[in-house]
């Protein structure tokens, strides 16, 4: 059981490897060298920096390409200047909570979709303000890469 683990940590590292001198690529490129496919950009808004830097790497290490910020109004700064594929929001923050960044985004034409990742959601609420999912904390892992992976890469 452990040896799908291991083979996939070293497939990762080995991507993250050039072939002149085993340096890891460039982080801004998003497109991923083994496959020669675009990554998906997500962009994680949570408060906590645990919780930033284990779902950042849970992304990572699953090929999409992953940012960071610690508040709502970074995030919607963050998102008109870079566009990513999906958001992922917590609820409860400082300066600019996850509802209130909801809303501004529920006006925007061309806003990206939303998971809610936060301990608390009101399922309904957040479903009437255009998000298009949500996973509570605690979560598991194998659920928020599913509900990335179903938004991102829906089934024809």
């Amino acid at each position: 059981m452990g040896i799908p683990i291991w083979t996939t940590a070293i497939d990762a590292a080995a991507r993250r490897l050039d072939l002149f001198g085993d340096v890891e690529a460039d982080p801004s490129d998003d497109r991923d060298p083994a496959r020669d496919l675009r990554r998906p950009r997500v962009l994680l808004v949570d408060d906590e920096e645990d919780v930033r830097l284990l779902v950042s790497h849970i992304l990572a290490d699953t090929g999409y390409q992953v940012d960071t910020v610690v508040n709502g109004r970074e995030a919607l700064r963050r998102i008109a200047e870079s566009k990513p594929d999906l958001v992922l929001l917590d609820l409860m923050m400082p300066e600019l909570d996850g509802w209130q960044v909801l809303s501004a985004l529920r006006e925007s034409l061309d806003a990206p979709p939303v998971l809610v990742l936060s301990a608390y959601c009101d399922d309904r609420k957040a479903a009437d303000l255009g998000a298009r999912g949500w996973i509570r904390k605690p979560f598991d892992y194998r659920a928020l890469l599913s509900a990335c992976s179903g938004i991102l890469e829906p089934e024809e």
